[in-house]
């Protein structure tokens, strides 16, 4: 039997959550999905509301 976690991260989340799935486990392999839609909108909010960061 192979045990797969999954976990998916994006702008705020909880950066223990990956952490927390290798020692609570047991799991062979560890797979993420970054979300990077969620986090480059709120970015580009950022941006517009102060151009000075990026």
């Amino acid at each position: 039997m192979i045990r797969i976690a999954n976990g998916q991260g994006f702008w705020g989340d909880w950066l223990e959550a990956s952490v927390r799935l290798i020692e609570q486990g047991p799991i062979d392999y560890l797979v993420l999905d970054y979300l990077a839609e969620i986090t480059m909108s709120i970015v580009q909010k950022q941006k517009l509301d102060n151009p000075e960061l990026g």
